[in-house]
């Protein structure tokens, strides 16, 4: 099968551009842009594109690719960082920009150029980009500007082309074309990566990966689980699959017997896990670091090291020499860095030298319970999956799985594991997300080799295609994704109403601007506030809206996190 490999740079459309390609039936890979040229020789690659990245080519640090890449005669598509990469090898000059180019603009091109076969003279495509190819490499022609700016270069006769755009997103109308053209004009790959054939691939690795062993899957009710599951009843007897639904009482309404009733279709029964009021009253810990104090004997202070040494403490007149002044300065500015530079806390807090020395302590705090004093979101979701994992634990001992032969089914997507190599390639990228479970059960079957991610090769939109070749209504496969953490966000999480101190001043004013018409009519403290808020014109829209209609105005005791301004 024809493939060709991304190498990925830190982009932040890496995952888009595996899905153009893949669109085109082509398959590709991600790999870390400096994968050794050897390594992709030997994997048979028949193209290589270079993404984008939010480092400059110009930096001593930046991602880079093996310099033997480009003597490997392989066709090469550079994208934004991957056309200015390209020049830069060859002799161009890229420098900052004075201005970034972050949006939607019309470029000219040279549709002589194979890579822009097709095109209109004028297209509209997405920049997002702040350095620029201010002189293209010897060797190289301009294909496309924008404005006074290089848009496009091309060496045809090696076959290396860049573009400063995005061509993989949608916003890039002519983008799709020029994919196409680079793949089959330029590459000429025939595109024989079919989705009939790539299912059946999947159901092939099923087979040989399950055999005859039992295999849970967890299921959410989403598309993804279902589809996994739908798989799972296609290739396997029913007696090997163990489906668990655990229902934390957050999910859409009738979610559990959607679940229940779309998976009995195909033979499998669900297990279902009534857990909501369990999940309502959940807590757990939260690991954090804390910085903190503490404090060194008198024997190592620095009074007492200064006074060893000879130097005065200057207990009496430390106001009144200056040199000790300066000291005592060097001093407090030492500990203000300590205090203030938490990545170096650990080392510096055992420094010679007696007093108080800041130093991080790590704790647990306890969090919780769900339903009456958690707040923030991002501890709802740690409660609710501390929560899952332990639920789920204990319906695998009540089931009596045996890891030594149990297969675990996830349904991990493509995107998933894309953006775990975006993150070794770009040490500066973030990680969105976990995608993995890290139970001690998951992490024994991982490394035995008994975890099935079955959609791990397809893109969310493919995985709603698989869903309709396997028969699934329409009802399931056009689901919207539901968060993990359900409606739980949506519980105001207060035993009491939350009063600040200003609760009873906001409640008057926000009533007297409801009734401002007949509020105006005598002065008030308050009043004044409104009339400074407000320019003329307005209070007398305010004033002519009260007099007109009756309205009512409240302030609800409750803390909101949701808004930011």
């Amino acid at each position: 099968m024809e493939k060709i490999a991304i190498l990925d740079a830190g982009a932040q459309y890496g995952k888009v551009i595996d899905r153009r390609v893949r669109e085109l039936s082509v398959f590709s890979e991600m790999l870390p842009i400096n994968t050794p040229l050897e390594t992709l020789m030997k994997a048979d690659y028949k193209a290589f594109i270079i993404s984008g990245s939010p480092d400059s080519v110009y930096q001593s640090l930046s991602c880079t690719c093996d310099p033997k890449l480009f003597d490997a005669n392989i066709p090469i598509l550079g994208i934004c960082y991957g056309m200015q990469l390209i020049n830069k090898v060859f002799g161009g000059q890229v420098m900052e920009g004075d201005t970034r180019q972050d949006g939607i603009f019309q470029i000219d091109c040279d549709t002589t150029s194979p890579l822009f076969e097709g095109l209109s003279k004028q297209e509209h495509v997405l920049f997002t980009h702040g350095d620029h190819c201010i002189t293209a490499a010897t060797g190289f022609k301009v294909i496309a500007k924008s404005s006074s700016n290089i848009a496009g270069i091309a060496n045809d006769d090696k076959r290396l082309y860049g573009v400063q755009f995005h061509p993989e997103v949608d916003l890039s109308t002519c983008g799709l074309r020029i994919l196409r053209n680079f793949l089959f004009n330029i590459c000429n790959l025939k595109g024989d990566f079919k989705m009939s054939d790539r299912v059946e691939l999947c159901i092939s690795k099923i087979r040989e990966a399950v055999g005859q062993n039992k295999i849970l899957i967890l299921l959410s009710g989403g598309v993804d689980s279902t589809v996994c599951a739908a798989l799972l009843s296609k290739t396997l007897d029913p007696s090997q699959i163990i489906a668990v639904h655990i229902d934390n009482g957050f999910l859409r309404k009738n979610e559990s017997l959607r679940v229940i009733e779309s998976l009995k279709s195909l033979g499998i029964k669900v297990h279902l896990i009534n857990a909501g009021l369990r999940f309502l009253s959940g807590t757990t810990m939260l690991h954090v670091d804390v910085m903190t104090e503490a404090l060194a004997p008198a024997s190592v202070s620095p009074a007492k090291a200064q006074s060893d040494s000879g130097i005065s403490s200057g207990t009496s007149d430390e106001t009144s020499d200056p040199n000790t002044k300066e000291c005592r300065s060097t001093l407090d500015s030492m500990a203000y860095s300590q205090t203030t530079d938490t990545s170096n806390t650990k080392r510096q807090s055992h420094v010679s030298g007696g007093g108080i020395h800041p130093h991080v302590e790590s704790r647990n705090i306890p969090i919780g319970p769900l339903r009456t004093v958690t707040i923030f979101p991002e501890d709802k979701r740690q409660i609710i999956g501390d929560t899952f994992v332990r639920v789920a634990q204990e319906v695998w001992t009540e089931l009596q799985l045996d890891p030594s032969s149990l297969m675990l089914c996830q349904g991990t997507l493509r995107p998933d594991l894309i953006e775990s190599a975006s993150h070794l390639a770009s040490q500066r990228a973030d990680t969105i997300k976990t995608h993995h479970n890290t139970t001690t059960l998951v992490q024994i079957l991982q490394k035995q080799g008994r975890v099935v991610e079955p959609l791990s090769d397809f893109h969310k939109d493919e995985v709603r295609q698989i869903g309709r070749q396997l028969g699934l209504p329409e009802a399931i496969v056009n689901r919207h994704p539901f968060p993990g953490p359900g409606l739980a966000v949506r519980i105001l999480c207060a035993a009491e109403p939350y009063i600040e101190r200003d609760f009873s001043e906001t409640t008057s004013l926000i009533k007297m601007i409801s009734g401002y018409h007949q509020m105006s009519q005598k002065p008030h403290a308050l009043l004044n506030k409104i009339n400074a808020a407000a320019r003329p014109e307005e209070q007398q829209r305010l004033s002519k809206i009260t007099a007109n209609r009756s309205l009512a105005a409240y302030v609800l005791p409750i803390r909101s996190v949701g808004v930011q301004v």
